[in-house]
């Protein structure tokens, strides 16, 4: 009788790299997306295409500003608790955008409460997640996360585009 050796299977942080990559072509392309939106809020709206901008710019501001504080929560609560709370919040809030009528709402919503959702869920976020699953593939496994905010922007903003073409640009905030 030969002897029973276990075969390594598929490590589990493999799947972990798989998962933060789709979060990262999800949010960070539907985040990437938002100059698609400009001219037709602004064709709706009459907004000058600086107003809607000025959401995305407070954007970028509050989450570069959010960061250390998110990583402070994520040391505190947990990785995996802080990118699901901030998933779900960024998910409910891109939805919402389709209910955009007034400026203050767009800068409030994108500019504020999803900048600092989606910094929660950000590639330093799942970064230090994934640091806690690597030794050896460390660099791989950050380096496949990263790319799926590239690949995100690569697939999603032709896809917003052809969304708004078809169904207009409130639905395709719903559906991203």
């Amino acid at each position: 009788m030969g002897s029973l050796t276990r075969r390594p299977g598929l490590y589990y942080g493999w799947c972990i790299v798989a998962t933060t990559f789709c979060m990262a072509l999800v949010s960070m392309g539907a985040r990437s997306g938002f100059g698609v939106f400009v001219l037709p809020m602004s064709a709706e709206f009459g907004w000058n295409r600086g107003t809607i901008s000025l959401a995305a710019a407070i954007g970028a501001l509050v989450s570069g500003l959010s960061q250390p504080f998110l990583g402070q929560l994520s040391a505190r609560l947990g990785g995996r608790q802080l990118i699901l709370a901030s998933l779900i919040v960024s998910g409910v809030c891109t939805m919402l955008l389709a209910l955009t009528t007034h400026i203050l709402f767009l800068i409030l919503l994108f500019g504020v409460v999803l900048s600092i959702a989606m910094g929660g869920s950000s590639l330093t976020t799942t970064a230090a997640l994934l640091a806690k699953w690597f030794h050896r593939h460390r660099a791989t496994a950050v380096s496949l996360n990263a790319a799926g905010a590239s690949v995100g922007g690569l697939v999603l903003v032709p896809l917003t585009v052809y969304l708004i073409h078809l169904v207009g640009w409130r639905l395709a905030w719903v559906v991203l």
